[in-house]
């Protein structure tokens, strides 16, 4: 349809749009992002045990572990190595192995 045709309404809405001025750009400052304190954590290490022990509890209720010495042991001490570079905690870490279903069938 030609420009000529349309409503006046939709003609003057493209009209604002084919303005220079609002091709232009502002500019305009990032967000100023918050430091956080790194001593400063949501749970305390009880409660972040628990919370913890609750979601490796419900994925093991869900999900079938894999009672496998070799690939268990292996994924552990991978883990342990992996918590040795991390600082200092009296968290308690586990690890093991699931099944986790194909989401293509």
């Amino acid at each position: 349809m030609p420009i000529a045709k349309l409503p006046t309404s939709i003609a003057g809405i493209a009209g604002l749009f084919a303005d220079s001025a609002c091709f232009a750009q502002q500019s305009c400052p990032p967000p100023q992002i918050p430091t956080l304190d790194p001593r400063v954590d949501m749970f305390n290490d009880k409660q972040e045990m628990d919370l913890g022990d609750a979601i490796a509890e419900h994925v093991q209720r869900e999900f079938l572990v894999i009672d496998d010495e070799d690939l268990t042991g292996y994924v552990q001490r991978v883990g342990k190595r992996l918590l040795a570079q991390a600082p200092p905690s009296d968290l308690k870490v586990q690890f093991f192995c699931l099944t986790y279903p194909s989401l293509t069938r």
